[in-house]
């Protein structure tokens, strides 16, 4: 992979200079498109891939930025199970970690976005299925960081990726219906 490229995946997955307005108005701008996008389309297979095909291009795309394209500064495996303790070394003068904190939200916010625009019923009645996946998923890549020491693994990872995933989820159906709305007008 060119290193171009490389460059590109890591400012968009990891986007700690962005300002938080932006990302907040690139969320819910991509969201509402995507809305619209499936409501365009009538035929419930397309629609569906239309949901999958995004969501396992993420789930690569986070796979590659926390995993793959990591290599282990110090050889050594990192890790913290204190529950918050970002907030803590945020109280003891560590000003980035809030920032790393927020950009771990936005990180899963489409796993649980894009997993709620499946038509399925299982995940329509189930919502906090979709939050349990995010949650194992991000524990696995905790593990996983911890096992082959690619980072600093955390438990306020999982809570912030979790987090995200739940905002993802609770945000479809106002979004869903917003986009629903603006469908009536236009009729």
């Amino acid at each position: 992979m060119t290193n171009k490229l490389k460059h590109f995946i890591r400012s968009m997955f990891f986007m700690y200079n962005w300002n938080y307005g932006v990302l907040l108005v690139l969320l819910l701008a991509a969201s509402i498109i995507f809305l619209t996008v499936q409501k365009l389309i009538t035929n419930e297979k397309i629609k569906r891939i239309i949901a999958i095909v995004p969501f396992i291009i993420y789930v690569g795309l986070m796979i590659y930025t926390t995993l793959i394209d990591r290599e282990s500064s110090t050889g050594e495996r990192v890790y913290c199970l204190i529950p918050f303790n970002s907030y803590y070394r945020f109280f003891q003068g560590n000003t980035d970690i809030i920032q790393q904190s927020i950009m771990n939200v936005a990180f899963f916010y489409p796993f649980g976005f894009l997993l709620s625009c499946l038509d399925a019923e299982f995940f329509k009645k189930r919502k906090w299925i979709i939050v349990l996946l995010a949650f194992l998923f991000s524990a696995c890549v905790e593990l996983c960081q911890y096992k082959f020491a690619l980072g600093y693994a955390e438990v306020d990872d999982v809570i912030h990726n979790t987090l995200g995933a739940a905002i993802g989820v609770f945000a479809y159906n106002p979004l869903s219906k917003l986009t629903d709305r603006l469908f009536k007008r236009k009729k």
